[in-house]
């Protein structure tokens, strides 16, 4: 009698995703499902691995590029962490300099959010000083510095 081999990289990651979309209370229709980058990391697997098995999910999940991908059969939910952690995402990786305008319009039609909708999840980096709202003009990046390392778009609120 042999040992059961462990399951191929392929295998293992169509093995936890299917387990994830079985589990309709934490992931029902419109559910964000883990990010590539977290699925790779929790499943030890490469890029690649993850993105195939999704792929092979057809259309059982939905991708909306950087907003991430969902569980098909609703609308997607778009939570307030998901927008703020992709606007800082972007902000720190240059996307959006600090000086540059937040292109709002683009971001309602990626997440599929109204304007009030919007503001209120940005809302946070508002506070926080890393964006700055101008009437006419939309929301601006002003600052990038952790919180608490001096004042916010450079001194003004």
């Amino acid at each position: 009698m042999t040992a059961a081999q462990p399951l191929k990289p392929a295998k293992r990651v169509d093995a936890v995703l299917r387990a994830l979309l079985e589990d309709k209370a934490t992931y029902p229709p419109g559910a964000r499902l883990p990010t590539q980058r977290e699925l790779m990391t929790m499943l030890d697997v490469s890029a690649v691995t993850v993105h195939k098995a999704l792929q092979r999910l057809g259309g059982a999940v939905v991708t909306m590029g950087a907003a991430g991908t969902f569980v098909a059969g609703g609308p997607p939910i778009v939570t307030a962490k998901l927008v703020e952690q992709t606007l800082r995402s972007r902000i720190r990786n240059g996307t959006y300099a600090v000086g540059s305008t937040i292109p709002s319009q683009q971001l309602r039609r990626e997440f599929g959010i109204s304007t009030d909708s919007l503001r209120s999840k940005i809302r946070p980096l508002v506070q926080e000083g890393i964006l700055k709202f101008r009437a006419g003009s939309g929301y601006r990046v002003c600052d990038i510095r952790p919180p608490g390392d001096g004042p916010p778009c450079g001194g003004t609120s």
